[in-house]
């Protein structure tokens, strides 16, 4: 529920968390809670019970009256399960100390809730309505009970069944109740008597009175349908729907020229009162549950289902830039078997249903706006100003393993030159003695970073470094081995497991196979070369063997981890 009061700068609303808030429209900082009496907080940690709990119970029905706000009480509300109505203060922000207690036995016995509740105009008087149909009065300044409203001797209450709406016109003249029987009642409010007897069509469920007149209110019934009554003429003088769903609230703009609804299928509709036409309909993200015009008719206050903030619609029809023009409704989801009975034409395409015409033998114009028109004479300038300047070219993808070559200044990335001319378009590499002449110039050059063999080495692929010692296998010549070789044989072997390929690390573990079948048969040299690197190894750089291996992928990554392990677990 909510409502304006004071200077049209606060919203009251009364939310599931069985709290009343008023919530500023000028400064957010303003905004408080109507506090429930001192020491609540300090009560629930004593008990060890939620805040909640202690509060009042959720709210049924609340009104607000701005008259009497700095004397008393200006805020009536009735909560559910509980036998009276409460007041409160919007100028303390705080409960009173009043208690409204109903004469309905049945209401309090428990038996019957509080139905409905409002606050004259003036701000002197409450109206409490119960489901029995009990209809009591109260006074604000004391609380004292001020009479029961009685139909007639005859039914001993105002309603044959629940009152489901309870309001009082701005001049102090008229109390109107709505029955459930399908009944509205005008009083006098004076003398509290039966003025007229109002009878719908349909049992009403909600009842608003209209900001902008005396002696008309709006009335949401159970066929859907929106009513407006004139109480002095006694008689209904527009109807607003069918809506989709339930009505669940109304509101009527100041001046009177529109009124908005809210429904339980999801909708916000808002209709010009004078023709009775829709001419706005939007469907928020959550279902609305409650809405308020303000009081300039500027703005339109919604609340939703499970979202605890406040939003806030723009008048289009106030600030000029809408024109009042009618509407048709969102479309609805449809059930997807009912796109079996449409007919399909040879296109393709779903034939249309064209509705018939008003009149034979003419057109029926559609409700489209000038501007949907205006832009077919355009949508060739449109198309091509929305056009993309240039296509958007898809980026190349990186290789999974970007390849690493060893140079004297640091490792650095191979980037191949695509305009390259390559002899072999398919391997790139090297010949077994092209590789052990490239190993051997690598390792004569070590320590050198002038030198013509080391730059050449840096631009080399990995997978282009073998060792130089199983390349010089293959050859025919046999060239002594001293100890630089040897050396420079170890380096390599380092390099070629540190920063090669799967193939050169593959090179490398059957190298060391071949030296120890040499070193078996009596080879010196090769057992020795053996040794060596397998210390290397060990001793060197264990962060960049596990770095390499980490690299490699699949069964390749585990048969090569495989065959190193054993390699190291059993030297010859």
């Amino acid at each position: 529920a909510g409502g304006s009061i004071g200077a049209q700068r606060w919203i009251l609303t009364a939310g599931t968390d069985r709290a009343l808030r008023l919530t500023s429209l000028i400064r957010d900082e303003q905004s408080t809670e109507l506090s429930q009496g001192a020491g609540l907080r300090k009560l629930a940690r004593k008990r060890g019970a939620v805040l909640e709990e202690l509060r009042v119970p959720p709210v049924i029905d609340v009104d607000v009256s701005g008259a009497k706000e700095r004397e008393w009480a200006n805020v009536v509300s009735v909560h559910r399960d509980e036998a009276g109505a409460r007041v409160w203060s919007t100028e303390r922000a705080a409960m009173g100390d009043l208690f409204l207690e109903s004469t309905d036995a049945a209401v309090v016995s428990g038996a019957r809730q509080l139905s409905a509740c409002a606050l004259s105009n003036c701000g002197n008087f409450a109206y409490v309505g119960t489901e029995s149909g009990v209809l009591d009065r109260f006074n604000m300044q004391s609380g004292a009970h001020r009479g029961t409203l009685v139909w007639s001797k005859a039914l001993g209450r105002a309603h044959k069944e629940a009152i489901v709406g309870l309001t009082a016109d701005s001049l102090g003249r008229y109390l109107i109740s709505a029955g459930q029987e399908g009944n509205l009642h005008v009083w006098n409010a004076t003398t509290q008597q039966p003025a007229r007897v109002i009878e719908l069509d349909s049992p009403p469920t909600l009842l608003r009175l209209s900001p902008a007149s005396t002696q008309l209110v709006a009335v949401a019934s159970d066929d859907l349908c929106v009513r407006l009554v004139d109480i002095e003429a006694g008689r209904c003088v527009r109807r607003f729907g069918p809506h989709r769903n339930l009505v669940r609230d109304i509101s009527l703009s100041a001046d009177g020229v529109l009124l908005s609804t809210a429904s339980a299928d999801g909708l916000i509709r808002t209709w010009h009162v004078a023709t009775a036409t829709l001419v706005d309909a939007f469907r928020p993200v959550k279902p609305p549950v409650g809405l308020a015009h303000s009081a300039s008719s500027e703005y339109l206050a919604t609340i939703h289902a499970g979202d605890r903030a406040i939003k806030t619609w723009a008048n289009g029809l106030h600030f000029g830039y809408r024109r009042i023009r009618a509407v048709a409704e969102p479309a609805r989801a449809r059930d997807a078997n009912a796109f079996a009975d449409q007919k399909v034409v040879a296109g393709g395409t779903v034939e249309d249903e064209v509705e018939p015409a008003l009149v034979p033998g003419t057109v029926s114009l559609g409700s489209a706006g000038l501007r949907g028109w205006q832009q077919l004479a355009n949508v060739r300038a449109i198309l091509a100003r929305n056009r993309a300047p240039e296509l958007v070219e898809k980026p190349k993808h990186a290789p999974f393993l970007l390849p690493i070559a060893p140079g004297l200044d640091g490792d650095r990335f191979i980037v191949e030159d695509p305009d390259a001319v390559r002899d072999d378009p398919v391997s790139q590499v090297l010949p077994r003695a092209s590789a052990a002449k490239a190993a051997s110039v690598t390792v004569d050059e070590v320590g050198d970073s002038d030198s013509e063999g080391g730059e050449w080495n840096a631009d080399l692929p990995p997978g282009a470094l073998v060792d130089s010692d199983d390349a010089a296998q293959g050859s025919d010549e046999e060239e002594p081995v001293n100890e630089r070789d040897r050396t420079g044989r170890l380096a390599a072997s380092s390099r070629i497991f540190s920063f090669g390929g799967l193939d050169a690390c593959s090179e490398w573990c059957g190298s060391l196979r071949r030296w120890a079948a040499a070193a078996e048969a009596g080879d010196k040299k090769a057992r020795d070369i053996r040794a060596a690197s397998l210390a290397s190894l060990a001793s060197q750089s264990a962060a960049a063997a596990s770095n390499e291996i980490a690299l490699l992928r699949g069964l390749d990554r585990i048969a090569f981890v495989r065959a190193l392990r054993d390699e190291l677990q059993h030297p010859s």
